[in-house]
């Protein structure tokens, strides 16, 4: 629900357009309306909004130092300026106070849905940026990359589950519904209150750290997992994996390696089983000490772990061995990890090359974790390393062309969305920052330089072509939702202003 309120001196304008908005079909709530800006900067300092909708005339107050007082404490609430004036220097001084948009009086109720629109998409965008941040510093801390203290640093709501015990069980699962919305709807059909934390792990699978599902006077490690089961409403079949109940933050990241553990357990259950809990390993350490000897044993000679056969061989060692003990994701991501590190270290040391990792190892072992089958992880790790040997037999600088190659054809295609550098780097098998230094090394120009290369020549071929289309439109069709940011952008890069730029390009190809 977006949240807005109208700021407008004359009572008749102002009553009409709360009218307006509450009779369109958006998912927006006007909760407030007031006749100068010094009584909306009151109302704002008890209640945030998400749409100011502002004269620029009015008393005590005036539209612009209302917008400069919200850009200062709020730089996040759109602002949409009202005016009978539609000039140039009113735009101007409007764009520079950080208005998101500008509507002329009368103002006409298509162009209002638009806008309104407008600032519900970008909303839902900044919502989507949130997210992904609120994803990785949680999934950096479940794996071991972040303490308590950092991310509770990064991350100011960590801090009350920081000071609190808070019984709770970690699920990893991939769900194809909304995970916290189902979640609650299951628990108060069972009378519970679950306080749920939902991360996503990859692109496939989630986490969430359950809460609140057991009755007060019920002792959490001897809650059923059938219970648990019940809440998260397993009947649809949905494979989950369970960690033993935890009680502080501190432990949050044993949870999600038991949860991750018991997750993969479905591997040696035949499809039987879809919901497992956490239960301790059965065979000794002994076990994988044997199939790190077997890695040791293919790359102690050269000519073996160049030889295909002999990788195939080790391979079905290793899935032999790996089946027969029921072997434990952790455990299968540290013998194939290594065997992938010291691949690596061995075609340095004959080539005097350097080959990097292929994602870092977190990664690696969340997408160890995505495969349904546990011998398609190790065909997966298997046809990494493949590849790997292929690149020492490609001539000096043609795998890097590649890489770069690679990248380019991905920003092509997807340029219209924000893309994330982790993204392009798990599309090659290279760390973030190898990626980034490979580009440059290339091209002479950064990722985020060439994107935004991309985007302004694609913006100017729209400009010129698609006569029809708004500038703002412009914008987020080549991935710029904010209509003001995309301004200053195309103005520093081109040095003349997007309407600008189409009336002036346009009047030069003209015919005589």
């Amino acid at each position: 629900m977006i949240r807005i309120i109208v700021v407008e001196d004359e009572k008749a304008i102002r009553i009409g357009i709360v009218s307006m908005i509450e009779r369109m079909d958006l998912d927006v709530q006007v909760i407030g309306s007031f006749g100068n800006g010094l009584e909306a900067v009151q109302f704002l300092t008890k209640q945030a909004v998400d749409v100011i909708i502002t004269d620029i005339s009015m008393p005590r107050m005036d539209g612009f130092e209302l917008a400069e007082y919200v850009r200062q404490h709020d730089p996040e609430t759109h602002i949409v300026i009202l005016s009978g004036y539609n000039q140039f220097d009113y735009v101007r001084n409007a764009l520079r106070s950080g208005v998101s948009d500008y509507l002329v009086k009368p103002v006409n109720k298509k162009e209002l849905h638009q806008v309104l629109l407008k600032c519900i998409e970008h909303k839902a965008q900044e919502r989507l940026r949130k997210s992904k941040k609120t994803d990785l510093l949680l999934r950096s801390y479940l794996v071991g990359e972040l303490k308590a203290d950092q991310l509770t640093l990064l991350w100011d709501s960590f801090v009350t589950y920081q000071q609190r015990e808070m019984p709770c069980v970690c699920v990893v699962g991939s769900f194809s519904h909304a995970p916290t919305a189902y979640v609650k709807q299951r628990a108060s059909a069972l009378h519970a209150a679950p306080e749920i934390l939902v991360c996503s792990l990859t692109s496939n699978l989630q986490m969430l750290i359950v809460a609140g599902i057991w009755d007060a006077d019920e002792e959490p490690a001897t809650a059923s997992y059938e219970r648990i089961a019940l809440v998260l409403g397993l009947e649809n079949g949905c494979r989950l994996g369970l960690s033993t109940v935890i009680t502080r933050m501190e432990d949050w990241p044993r949870g999600f390696s038991e949860a991750m553990s018991a997750y993969c357990q479905y591997w040696h259950t035949n499809g039987k089983q879809t919901v497992i809990h956490y239960e301790e390993p059965s065979y000794p350490r002994s076990e994988i000490t044997v199939m790190v000897s077997l890695i040791d044993g293919l790359l102690h000679n050269t000519s073996n772990w160049m030889n295909p056969d002999e990788r195939k061989k080790l391979k079905g060692h290793l899935y032999r061995r790996a089946k027969r003990i029921e072997i434990r994701w952790e455990d299968l991501c540290r013998v194939l990890g290594y065997l992938l590190y010291q691949l690596r270290s061995r075609m340095s040391d004959a080539t005097n090359r350097t080959f990097h990792s292929q994602g870092e190892s977190s990664d690696l072992d969340l997408q160890i974790g995505e495969h349904a089958a546990m011998l398609d992880a190790i065909e997966d790790i298997f046809g990494r390393i493949d590849a790997i040997v292929a690149e020492m037999n490609m001539e000096s600088g043609a795998y890097e062309r590649k890489v770069v190659g690679t990248v380019k054809k991905i920003i092509d295609q997807a340029y219209h969305r924000e893309i994330e550098l982790s993204e392009l780097a798990n599309q090659v098998y290279l760390t973030a920052n190898y990626v980034s230094f490979l580009f440059r090394k290339e091209t002479g120009i950064t990722i985020t330089e060439y994107i935004m290369e991309l985007r302004i020549s694609k913006a100017k071929e729209l400009l010129l072509t698609q006569l029809a289309m708004k500038t703002y439109e412009v914008g987020q069709a080549v991935g710029y939702p904010d209509a003001a940011y995309f301004n200053r952008l195309f103005k520093k890069v081109v040095g003349t202003t997007p309407r600008m730029y189409r009336e002036q390009t346009h009047v030069l190809h003209v015919p005589n």
